[in-house]
């Protein structure tokens, strides 16, 4: 367990400088400011595993509070939006005005969710990651992604709250919205697409990032349980057996490990999350 004044170069020298310099700033004001509300700080995602995250990857931090007192939320919420335009400012305002909208609806390339102690037992997706309610209850594929709180996650600060869920069961359902979910995202960037052409670097990192939680539903319904993406990856290669499907992963792959502009997986995004997930819930 790491507290911020112990918050050890040794726990985060593998990511970008700024990446350290933002979670040290935001433990610190943690620690002096808001330890008396703070029940834990959980960092999840891409971040939490030692293989999975590139530059592009957002922190994905969860500050669980034993409060709901909303002046309280809103004051911790602006200090931490301080933080990330200290620290991440170049990237903030290289993005478009749609691409930030969509990661408000959705939660993509946020890189902090205040929730409660009570919303998270609860499972109040919403709520947690402060998404459109409307497209949580429609879309959202909510167990997969407390699947993944739960089992990819690192304990920052205070007490680990992990022990206090179920890890639920992911049903064909939740890979059904999966499904829908990463669709509709790589439609919409095709039709903003010609709007913010000269943005097509931050398009692909936003395909990019569906077809990475589009791995992660799949491997995750048919194992219920998670592992390192190149692992998932290598799993639903050889698990699928579609050449597509080897194809698009391995292209994936290649391109989160050099960043660069790839039109081919820009157009065959949509058909590579429609074969993964229809494979899968044919092959199980």
């Amino acid at each position: 367990m790491l507290s911020p004044s112990d918050a050890p170069s040794n726990k985060l020298q593998t990511y970008t400088s700024s990446v350290n310099s933002y979670l040290r700033a935001v433990l610190a004001l943690i620690k002096h400011k808001y330890s008396n509300i703070v029940y834990s700080v959980l960092l999840f995602g891409s971040l939490a595993s030692k293989t999975d995250f590139t530059s592009s990857s957002d922190v994905d931090l969860l500050i669980v509070l034993n409060t709901n007192n909303r002046r309280i939320i809103k004051k911790l919420e602006r200090q931490l939006i301080y933080l990330e335009n200290i620290f991440f400012c170049n990237v903030i305002k290289d993005k478009p005005f749609i691409l930030r909208a969509i990661e408000m609806q959705t939660g993509m390339f946020r890189n902090f969710f205040i929730t409660t102690l009570d919303q998270l037992q609860r499972h109040q997706f919403a709520e947690t990651f402060h998404t459109s309610r409307l497209l949580s209850h429609l879309l959202a594929p909510k167990n997969i992604v407390f699947h993944s709180v739960i089992t990819k996650s690192r304990i920052l600060w205070g007490k680990d709250v992990r022990p206090f869920f179920k890890k639920p069961l992911i049903s064909k359902y939740d890979l059904i919205r999966s499904m829908l979910m990463n669709l509709l995202m790589v439609y919409g960037l095709y039709m903003i697409f010609f709007l913010y052409f000269k943005k097509a670097h931050l398009l692909t990192t936003y395909v990019m990032n569906s077809i990475k939680w589009s791995i992660h539903a799949c491997y995750t319904y048919i194992t219920q349980t998670s592992r390192s993406l190149p692992q998932e990856t290598l799993f639903l290669s050889k698990y699928l057996k579609s050449r597509i499907i080897q194809y698009g992963l391995f292209l994936h792959l290649s391109l989160r490990k050099n960043k660069r502009e790839c039109g081919i997986f820009f157009l065959i995004a949509p058909l590579l999350i429609w074969k993964l997930h229809s494979l899968t819930l044919h092959t199980k």
